[in-house]
């Protein structure tokens, strides 16, 4: 096994250095580079309280403790914290799948997801809860064969530092739980002792970085209130499952992990033992409720972990020709990620087309891409952030001469890029204000268009009526 789990580690080495990244590509990435750098000005602390983002608690930790004490920049720390943690999942998972007595070859299925791949690359905080997650799983199993307390508490432990990086995280562990507990493997007694572990470090870091209870209360009660919004809650279920994991997923996965999650859960109706990665997938559908989910977050750990698990099992039982087809075919998936993901990367295509038209200095574009904009420099620029309301402004821009503006401030709030592909809202043309403005009132010539970013379109608008 040590052999196979060195294997895997230099496999994974070799995969995430091909795919190495020095810079952030999704909208709040802007902001965790910020804070690596205000912490050597300010301090680490100081510099996670002033952040937007205070609900990210330990990875901004990380971040702004790793930037102070090298001197990295920003942009280094967040890549070499993706490519760490992705090191520690697999050394983790290595070690699940033996104490469960499982197939090694689930890690090099989990090498070959392209979720792992675009998790571990995209340097955003998803990395690092994945880390938290796969060892806390790790832990338990050690528990549930040994029945050694201090197996347990580590569990809960390691559940409080995933809460810490995200609230999200309550979705991959409750299930989890619930599910040890329906099993008989857990009494409600060791639940307690569990989740007492859990509390203990989560409230004593929130307590000792945020300071009081009312920041405290501020980070969980803004996030969590929006779980059961008009904007995308329980109310929203159908459209979010039709969005989130049947389109999104089929990127994320491709074809041949749609049919490994099909084989698994056909599998399951025989084999019990399956049954723990359909609760995992399980809670993906519940993540899907969540406003702030799409396809590198929740889901993608969800799917990634049992996807991984039941490819190991399809070739613990292929041998000769069959096994190769099964490696080559998810090969073939991590180059369907690659191709459908990484290779689209839309923050940076706008840039360089941004730059190529130095000349035009009026722009338009949404909150959602404002930082890439200002990154550069670019002014004046118009930021659509209300929709309807902020038409004023765009009317008078238009009276100083023509103006660049972007699909992304046509089309707001809806189909929003974000890094590599969209927020998935729902577009309904009766709700974009700026487009149905643009398009009754002014002269509108499409300049910019990529055939590899088809959703990076700018048009040059002018000569408007009112």
């Amino acid at each position: 096994m040590k052999r196979q789990g060195l294997f895997l580690i230099v496999i994974y080495l070799v995969t995430r250095l091909v795919c190495w990244q020095l810079r952030p590509v999704y909208y709040d990435a802007f902001e965790y580079v910020r804070v690596v750098d205000q912490a050597r000005e300010m301090g680490v602390v100081a510099a996670v309280v002033e952040s937007h983002q205070p609900v990210h608690t330990l990875y901004l930790l990380m971040a702004g403790g790793l930037g102070e004490v090298t001197g990295w920049t920003g942009a280094m720390v967040l890549a070499v914290l993706s490519l760490l943690a992705g090191l520690t999942v697999v050394i983790g998972w290595n070690g699940i799948v033996k104490e469960m007595g499982g197939s090694w070859w689930s890690g090099l299925v989990l090498l070959l997801l392209p979720g792992m791949i675009v998790i571990n690359t995209n340097i955003m905080y998803e990395g690092i809860l994945l880390m938290f997650q796969v060892w806390m799983v790790w832990a338990m199993v050690k528990y549930l064969r040994l029945r050694q307390g201090k197996w347990l508490v580590l569990s809960g432990v390691l559940a409080g530092l995933g809460q810490l990086v995200t609230i999200g995280n309550w979705m991959f562990w409750l299930p989890l739980i619930l599910y040890w507990k329906w099993k008989r493997e857990l009494s409600w007694k060791e639940i307690i002792e569990w989740g007492v572990g859990m509390g203990i470090v989560a409230g004593a870091v929130d307590w000792t970085v945020l300071g009081s209870i009312s920041v405290v209360w501020e980070k969980y009660s803004r996030f969590a209130t929006s779980f059961v919004s008009a904007n995308g809650g329980i109310i929203v279920w159908w459209g979010r499952v039709i969005r989130n994991a049947l389109f999104a997923g089929w990127n994320l996965l491709g074809p041949v992990g749609v049919g490994l999650i099909g084989w698994g859960i056909w599998k399951g109706r025989k084999d019990g033992g399956q049954w723990i990665w359909r609760v995992i997938l399980i809670s993906a559908l519940v993540a899907v409720q969540y406003w702030h989910f799409w396809y590198w977050g929740r889901v993608g750990i969800s799917m990634l972990l049992a996807t991984a698990w039941w490819g190991g099992e399809i070739l613990l039982r292929e041998t000769g020709w069959k096994r190769w087809v099964v490696i080559i075919l998810l090969v073939a998936q991590a180059g369907w990620a690659i191709n459908t993901q990484l290779s689209k990367n839309y923050i940076q295509a706008l840039e360089e087309v941004v730059r190529e038209k130095t000349e035009q200095q009026r722009w338009v574009t949404s909150d959602s891409v404002r930082m890439a904009y200002e990154e550069m420099g670019v002014t004046p620029l118009l930021i659509i952030r209300q929709g309807e309301s902020d038409l004023n402004e765009l009317k008078e821009l238009v009276e100083q001469g023509e103006v660049w503006i972007d699909e992304a401030a046509l089309t707001y709030p809806y189909w929003q890029p974000d890094g590599w592909g969209y927020q998935m809202l729902s577009r309904r043309d009766g709700e974009m204000p700026i487009n149905k403005w643009v398009e009754e009132h002014c002269e509108r010539e499409q300049v910019v268009e990529r055939e590899s970013q088809p959703i990076l379109r700018i048009f040059r608008v002018s000569n408007c009526d009112e």
